[in-house]
This record gives structure tokens, C-alpha cells and sequence, in this order.
């Protein structure tokens, strides 16, 4: 037998397996729904430290496109209410989606010019969604976090 005949059967055998290789390459290793706990956590930390435009990056994909950064930390860093504390309690999770509930602590002006806060503590809910691979958070103008 000549070689020659088997070199284009062996060119093609060595182009479908850079081919495959590309394409396992290029694969999304989805997250496990474990990180979405340290996530929602994180998000909230950002917003507690007022770095709002920092906890934009946790938004959905699909809410980033309808907000601007600006304009999100903008809403969220001039609120009347002061996050102080947030501690994970729980998520129930499918494969896509996780409903996440969170304890956050705050404190509110009561009135303007008198110096007078409440604090309380409150149980968000949050739903997580995962978006090519990741977890992110969905605001509740389109369904996300809702007190208690």
C-alpha cells in the first residue's frame, strides 16, 4: 500500500479532531446552583457598602439591557432605607432557577430633619436565574426579590 493514499483520510481524521476540540473548548461550564448563596450574599454586600454599580454585574442579562448601570446605581445608592446586615437563610432550586430567601437588617429615616431611624429586619425573597452557565439575580420589576 502507498501512503499517499492514506494521507488524505489521515488529514481528515486530524481536521475532525482539532474541530472537536474547538468545540468542547468553546463549552460553558454551567455553574452549580452551590454558588448561588455566596452570590446573593455578595450582591447584597455591595449594595450595604453602597457599590451599587459594583452589584450590577449579579443582574440578569435580560435586566442589564432595560437599565444602565448609572442609572441602577443611581436608584439603588439613593434610597431612604440603609441595608446594615444580610444573612442567608435558604433556597429551593430547580435546575434553572433558584428561589432564595435572605435576612436582611436596615434602618429607615422616619422623618426628614429630625434624626430619628427605626431598624428592623426583614426576609427577602430573591429568584436566581442561570443564564449561559451563571447564576444572576432577577429584579422584582421583572419577577426577582419580594419581602417575606
Amino acid at each position: 500500500m502507498n501512503i499517499r493514499n492514506f494521507l488524505p483520510a489521515l488529514r481528515t481524521a486530524t481536521l475532525l479532531g482539532l474541530l472537536l476540540l474547538g468545540a468542547c473548548a468553546t463549552m460553558t461550564k454551567k455553574e452549580d446552583a452551590s454558588v448561588v448563596d455566596k452570590r446573593a450574599v455578595e450582591r447584597w454586600d455591595l449594595l450595604i457598602a453602597g457599590k451599587a454599580e459594583k452589584s450590577y454585574d449579579y443582574l440578569s442579562p435580560g435586566y442589564q439591557k432595560t437599565q444602565s448601570r448609572e442609572n441602577y446605581a443611581a436608584q439603588m445608592n439613593n434610597r431612604p432605607v440603609h441595608w446594615k446586615k444580610v444573612s442567608f437563610l435558604n433556597k429551593d432550586c430547580s435546575e434553572d432557577v433558584c428561589h432564595v430567601r435572605l435576612l436582611v437588617d436596615f434602618t429607615v429615616n422616619m422623618s426628614i430633619g429630625m434624626g430619628r431611624e427605626a431598624s428592623s429586619v426583614d426576609v427577602v425573597k430573591e429568584d436566581w436565574l442561570n443564564s449561559d452557565g451563571h447564576w444572576y439575580f432577577l429584579p422584582p420589576a421583572l419577577g426577582g426579590a419580594t419581602p417575606k
